[in-house]
């Protein structure tokens, strides 16, 4: 069984706020953090410089990596996906806590695959991570890598 590899950016400010993202594939209440799949023999942190600069067009000077996490977010599709002659069953994501240092003004998200963005407070997220288990699991990983938030 295939899990398609690939990485969430959970990002911070220097005032401690998050940025999360709507994709256009989402619904109007459906939030996420940044990431997205591994290409051809990507590191986990090349795919993750990849999609910042791809999705929010901010460069390497734009942010520190904190830290990754000891446990990647791994879930299953509700139907397998082919992707390049490969199905996969789910997906196996690296989780990157990442402190964003650069100009606000900067960002410009991809449109053909993100509707909005927005900065929310740690205590804002359970307003908007709602997938199955999404909010557990981002709270595990900041724990884990920045525990004076929580």
């Amino acid at each position: 069984m295939n899990y398609r590899k690939g990485i969430i950016a959970i990002i911070i400010d220097s005032q401690n706020n998050f940025l999360i993202v709507q994709l256009q594939s989402y619904s109007k209440n459906d939030w996420n953090f940044v990431g997205g799949g591994k290409e051809g023999i990507e590191t986990p942190e090349q795919n993750l410089l990849r999609e910042l600069k791809e999705e929010l067009s901010i460069d390497q000077n734009d942010f520190n990596i904190i830290g990754i996490s000891s446990t990647p977010l791994k879930y299953d599709f509700i139907e397998p996906i082919v992707r390049d002659d490969i199905t996969y069953v789910g997906q196996e994501k690296d989780q990157f806590l990442v402190k964003f240092h650069g100009e606000k003004s900067k960002i410009k998200i991809q449109l053909e695959e993100i509707r909005d963005y927005k900065w929310v407070k740690f205590e804002q997220l359970s307003q908007y991570l709602n997938f199955p288990n999404q909010l557990e699991k981002a709270h595990a990983v900041i724990k884990e890598l920045l525990p004076v938030l929580i």
